[in-house]
């Protein structure tokens, strides 16, 4: 097991320095409710069915059962052996242990849509790691990314305190301009470019979608 992944075991997920329940855990509503509320509409309109979708660091695996339910063909990479573990109780998903920075294991033009959340932040290289996304993604194939936005409302009150500060493992930080620069500088055209504020009720969380100050941006786009 290399330091990389050492990072990602056990402790960064349940030890007493740990954000991930708090920021990340699907469970508690953000990623399942963006999922519901908006990512399964996008896919029912731009993928076919029973579509080949990868969850690019899929963590728990609490996605990719959501997409189980909705009959797509799914995939699943972590770098966390003891995420996978975990992953395989609740998902049918082809699971494989991976490092996002380096080439993955899968072929060209191979999945119809890739979600990447909460991942990019983590990287070493975000624009090869899109780059890499281009490669593996079929054309026309859509690519959801959702990290977190250094424009939110959250940054201002929590300032130094804000969580994506304080999570060591992130090295790179987005508002929703520069994200869309990069993935247009890496062959996608963007379709959606909003944020996203769980846990705050529906209304709200529609009145500032496309505004810069929600929590974590969403962004999806298209490979050209």
């Amino acid at each position: 097991m290399n330091k990389k992944s050492l990072k990602f075991e056990e402790a960064y997920f349940k030890g007493n320095k740990s954000t991930y329940t708090t920021h990340y855990d699907y469970k508690a509503g953000n990623n399942a409710m963006v999922y519901k509320e908006r990512a399964l509409e996008i896919l029912q309109k731009y993928v076919p069915k029973n579509a080949k979708v990868l969850d690019a660091g899929c963590a728990f695996g609490n996605l990719l059962a959501l997409l189980d339910k909705n009959n797509f063909t799914t995939y699943g990479i972590d770098i966390s052996r003891y995420a996978l573990n975990q992953a395989k109780k609740i998902t049918k998903a082809q699971l494989i242990l991976g490092d996002l920075n380096k080439k993955l294991p899968y072929k060209d033009n191979f999945f119809d849509a890739v979600f990447v959340l909460d991942v990019i932040e983590h990287l070493e290289s975000p624009s090869q790691f899109l780059l890499e996304m281009h490669r593996v993604l079929k054309k026309g194939g859509i690519l959801f990314v959702q990290t977190p936005n250094i424009n939110s409302i959250f940054e201002r009150f929590a300032k130094e305190k804000w969580f994506a500060y304080t999570d060591q493992t992130h090295l790179y930080l987005f508002n929703r301009k520069s994200l869309r620069f990069l993935l247009e500088k890496s062959g996608f055209i963007v379709l959606y470019n909003q944020t996203i504020s769980a846990p705050f009720p529906f209304l709200i969380r529609s009145l500032v979608k496309n505004t810069d100050i929600g929590g974590n941006l969403w962004v999806v786009s298209q490979k050209v």
